[in-house]
């Protein structure tokens, strides 16, 4: 083996917070790194059924790193085991002859044929993903089921990239050697949110909020993802519209889209209050974190999430984070980390969502250092630090010094 081993990264397609990491990676003197991907979606425009759209990423998510498309085209959103594979992996792999393959995940065939791969040729495995068994809804002899395939799986890996702590749970529940395991953020470009470009924060926050008509003086709670049943948004219009009830100026910002979005405005236009939400709809990368600057506190209702990267872009514009208990990414080392940043809340349960956004609002204090605390626990996700981990678990594995 060189002093430079080789990385081969196996992804399904293209994502808006990995691919800086790759970018990074390809700048290092000491690895070197080609990246294989399923399908170009995400860089390309393609459907995705959740946000009920067809967009792709305003980020060139392709630029300035190795990389190949497998299957240029192919959709990702609801593809099975079977379906996501490519044979043309294999004879990449033995081109490329890397030192070290990272997987992602292994739900999906292709991921299989990675690991098979390397099995085969002597070739050290790293793993990735954001499991967690929290809202582990599966039967019991679906369950056990699983149990066997994951672990002849994780038997094979050299090293586990973990995200948190619900994942390291995850890791060890299905045998993974705690020994084996090392901390590696899912990462988000800190800077990218922080900076807003070239414009002053604030002055992007004021002039976000006269363009959606929300009254300077709102307390505005933030929301992005798909407005989908498992995310749970209708928990926080109830819980806004009830304390608008009670006299109290907050307003909710939905970002995104999703089935539920017109439920959302039949509640609220039909409600005593309905000037109490904004709805921008999809937004896009470039633009993402001006909404967030234009925030108090940011909810992440959620009934199912693994680790939702929304907590990092919010905790990086200096946002408290309001979360349900069913959240992956809430732990006391993770992005949500309960009376630091993060006010969590039994999931489901509105009145207690509402009390939260109530406390926060009669505690400036709080607000102000659990905002604070938020900004530094982001910095811990940056892709600089995600970039850092997988080089030197690579170097690590392969005995380069």
């Amino acid at each position: 083996m060189s002093t430079r081993p080789k990385l081969a990264i196996v992804v399904s397609h293209p994502v808006q917070h990995f691919a800086p990491v790759y970018q990074l990676l390809a700048k290092s003197d000491n690895i070197d790194v080609v990246v294989f991907y399923y399908s170009d979606a995400g860089a390309k425009e393609h459907f995705d059924k959740d946000f009920g759209l067809k967009y792709a990423w305003d980020l060139d998510l392709l630029a300035d790193y190795r990389h190949t498309i497998l299957n240029p085209g192919a959709p990702v959103t609801g593809v099975g085991f079977w379906k996501m594979d490519s044979r043309r992996l294999t004879t990449e792999l033995d081109s490329e002859n890397p030192d070290a393959v990272m997987v992602y995940g292994y739900s999906k065939r292709l991921q299989w044929r990675a690991w098979r791969w390397a099995r085969r040729h002597g070739k050290v495995l790293l793993y990735f993903s954001d499991s967690t068994l929290v809202s582990y809804r599966r039967k019991a002899w679906r369950r056990a089921m699983k149990v066997i395939p994951i672990r002849w799986f994780f038997r094979s890996i050299d090293v586990f990239l973990a995200v948190g702590d619900r994942n390291i749970q995850y890791l060890r529940h299905y045998g993974a050697d705690p020994g084996k395991i090392r901390r590696c953020p899912l990462s988000v470009d800190i800077s990218r949110f922080r900076t807003i470009g070239s414009r002053d924060a604030s002055n992007a926050a004021e002039e976000t909020r006269k363009k959606y008509s929300i009254p300077k003086d709102d307390f505005v709670v933030g929301f992005s993802g798909k407005l989908i049943p498992r995310k749970r948004p209708m928990d926080l219009l109830r819980a806004v519209l009830d304390l608008r009830e009670s006299g109290r100026q907050v307003t909710a910002l939905f970002l995104g889209s999703g089935e539920l979005e017109e439920s959302l405005k039949s509640v609220l236009s039909t409600s005593r209050h309905p000037d109490a939400a904004r709805f921008p709809g999809f937004v896009n990368q470039q633009e993402i974190a001006v909404f967030y600057h234009a925030a108090d506190a940011f909810a992440i209702t959620s009934e199912r999430d693994a680790h939702p990267l929304t907590a990092t872009e919010a905790g990086a514009c200096g946002l408290p984070i309001i979360s349900s208990s069913q959240v992956g990414c809430v732990g006391p080392t993770d992005t949500v980390q309960d009376g630091r940043n993060a006010l969590v809340y039994p999931c489901g349960d509105v009145e207690a969502l509402r009390n939260c956004i109530e406390h926060l609002m009669d505690s400036p204090q709080a607000l102000r250092q659990m905002g604070e605390a938020s900004r530094k626990i982001a910095g811990t996700q940056d892709i600089t630090v995600a970039a850092r981990a997988i080089e030197d678990a690579v170097l690590e594995s392969c005995d380069v010094v």
